[in-house]
């Protein structure tokens, strides 16, 4: 094991030096320095004659600043009209033309004009990397996104622009720019930071001693991180033992607590040195919106991701947890009535050997409104009542012909076929409608919701109660096969894309196959491209733009997504995803993908590449050995 530690540790070190090194400057805070230190340790290496280029550096009106700029080389910034406003942004063409052997790219955390290559400049930044160029930037410690939750709950304001806290931890240097909160109170009032107009809003705001103090603590916290993590991994590379084998940590993801325990449990993982996953368990067929954001969320921050579907979630998580052997589990606090078992209970009761840390992200979420119903929700409450009036008029006629003890039954039908035609919800309005209609209709006194016989009122309640029960079951059953039916689906798409790429001969016959295994996975159209734009499927119709070209050509230099609902040039018309040197597949995408459907295209894809790597792999043992056959013949001649 200590082996594959140290062979892992030492090609992370090897794919490193064929990129840029990047050099952050950390602060807590805007204006305790970063631009000025980042600036004055550029000017030191253009003293040794290195090629610096400036690419975007923000003074905001600073004079000492400015003055460090005179002498540097500074790129153009690049013009965007957004909206009818002039937004100018820094120019990764001509820094990756210029090449130079440090890019100075201030803002790290900056997000770009809509329209760039790149959504974030942390992106373009990656690029510069991968070129070989170096790159100085700078970095408030509030952007990282681990820590958004709980920089919004010590200064009550949510930042919006974050970058994955991976970003840092790849860094190959970190400069922590520190000054005391007093130090950084008294340069905003005296105007060294902000305008005056903006000083006085932002000491009303976000410039307090206490969330300055609290700031600072996390930006040293942030860089003594980046040490350990820096010194484990020369450790492991060098093939020594580093601390103590201490297990994996599992985030054990619920519908009620979504992205604050996420970003909880990168911060965890973080201080003790953790690989981790994220596991969803889907119990009921339906996954919520803040349940796929935080799934994404997870990939994002660089976690595995697991989503399961099973009725017995606390069974399931015990299982991923002994098959992925996890050492600590993490979840968030129950908040069930204290008569029905919980989660935590069945896991307390059942674990053998895990730690188990619950967290309370309750009053980390912030406030939100109540819910809007949505024109499928709307739907299906207007289809309920539609069942239950059709089950009351059949109530009635039958009424003449059936015992009242019979009547009830007809009504738990109707929150029975409530239930499996929609979902729960509509299913409990239905079995409340069962028991009004049953009420008013059937029970004396008539038309009136007033009960005169106690046996009346208990066959009412037992009809609510029955029909509630009813449809609960039947609604969840119902979800369930809806999974079920998702999961053979893709199942059935795997097994029969890998039974037409075991009988391929061509690459053409392998993207044919392909495409219309991923077209009849997520219901939409796809399109094979080379490099030189051509469709590969002989579909002639498809014309990418100069959005979607860049698109591509990014996709192939970078082998990465790129274009709709990508942070990549994300106003392409189509999704990019890279197959081989000169192709990618794109897809039509109306909406972004779910965590399960991007998990079944990354399935998907795989496959392809494969078959497209065995084919050429092939075609070469057959050109290896007629060049063989060749030489021999031409010897023995």
């Amino acid at each position: 094991m200590r082996d594959e530690v140290r062979a892992d540790a030492l090609l992370a070190s090897l794919e490193q030096e064929h990129k840029g090194k990047l050099k952050v400057f950390l602060g807590a805070a805007p204006g305790v320095g970063k631009t000025y230190a980042m600036l004055q340790a550029v000017r030191e290496q253009a003293k040794e004659g290195v090629d610096i280029l400036i690419g975007v550096v923000e003074t905001h009106g600073r004079q000492e600043t400015l003055a460090l700029l005179d002498k540097l080389a500074i790129i153009p910034r690049k013009i965007h009209m957004h909206r009818q406003q002039r937004l100018e942004e820094m120019d990764l063409d001509g820094l990756l033309a210029r090449k130079p052997a440090i890019a100075v790219v201030d803002e790290l955390a900056h997000s770009n004009a809509p329209g760039s290559r790149h959504e974030k400049r942390w992106q373009d930044v990656e690029e510069l990397l991968n070129a070989g160029i170096d790159v100085y930037t700078t970095l408030n410690v509030q952007h990282l996104e681990s820590l958004n939750d709980l920089v919004w709950q010590l200064t009550g304001v949510r930042v919006k622009e974050t970058l994955p806290d991976q970003v840092l931890l790849e860094a190959d240097s970190l400069v922590l720019i520190d000054l005391p909160p007093k130090e950084l109170l008294g340069r905003l009032k005296e105007g060294k930071v902000y305008v005056p107009h903006q000083a006085k809003a932002a000491l009303q705001s976000f410039f307090s001693l206490n969330n300055l103090t609290a700031l600072r603590e996390l930006a040293m916290q942030t860089a003594a991180s980046h040490v350990e993590g820096d010194l484990q991994l020369q450790w492991q590379a060098a093939g020594k033992s580093t601390l103590p084998l201490r297990g994996k940590l599992m985030v054990c993801l619920g519908d009620l607590h979504g992205s604050a325990l996420v970003r909880y449990g990168h911060r965890f993982a973080q201080r003790r040195q953790l690989p981790w996953l994220v596991v969803h368990v889907d119990s009921n067929g339906r996954r919520s919106a803040d349940v796929e954001q935080a799934l994404a969320l997870a990939s994002h921050l660089g976690a595995k991701v697991l989503t399961l579907s099973s009725p017995a979630v606390a069974n399931t998580l015990l299982e991923t947890a002994e098959q992925q052997q996890v050492s600590q589990l993490l979840l968030g606090k129950p908040h069930k009535a204290p008569w029905r078992r919980s989660l935590v209970q069945h896991l307390l009761k059942q674990a053998q050997g895990l730690e188990i840390t619950l967290v309370d992200t309750e009053k980390q979420k912030p406030e939100v409104g109540m819910r809007v119903p949505t024109p499928k929700d709307i739907h299906h409450s207007l289809l309920a009542v539609t069942i239950m009036g059709i089950t009351s008029a059949a109530a009635w006629g039958l009424s003449y012909w059936l015992p009242p003890a019979a009547l009830p039954l007809i009504f738990v039908l109707g929150v029975l076929a409530t239930a499996l035609t929609t979902s729960l919800v509509p299913a409990t309005l239905a079995a409340v409608l069962g028991f009004i209609a049953h009420n008013l209709l059937f029970t004396a006194p008539y038309f009136s919701l007033s009960v005169a016989n106690h046996s009346d009122l208990l066959t009412l309640f037992v009809l609510l109660i029955v029909g509630m029960t009813a449809g609960r079951l039947a609604s969840r059953q119902r979800q369930q096969l809806i999974g079920l039916r998702e999961t053979q689906q893709l199942g059935n798409a795997l097994l029969s894309l890998s039974q037409g790429l075991a009988t391929a001969s061509s690459p053409e016959e392998v993207l044919r196959q392909g495409a219309q295994a991923i077209s009849l996975a997520l219901g939409q159209p796809t399109v094979v491209i080379d490099k030189e734009f051509n469709d590969r499927l002989g579909n002639e119709k498809h014309r990418p733009g100069q959005t979607d070209k860049a698109a591509i050509d990014w996709c192939l230099a970078q082998k990465q997504s790129a274009g709709a609902h990508t942070a990549t040039l994300n106003a392409a018309e189509a999704q990019y995803h890279h197959l081989s040197d000169d192709l990618v597949i794109g897809i039509t995408l109306a909406n972004p993908l779910s965590s399960s459907a991007e998990h079944q295209l990354q399935a998907l894809l795989t496959d392809i590449r494969a078959a497209l790597a065995r084919i050429d792999l092939n075609e070469r043992l057959a050109d290896s050995q007629l060049q063989a056959e060749t030489d021999r013949m031409r010897a023995a001649l």
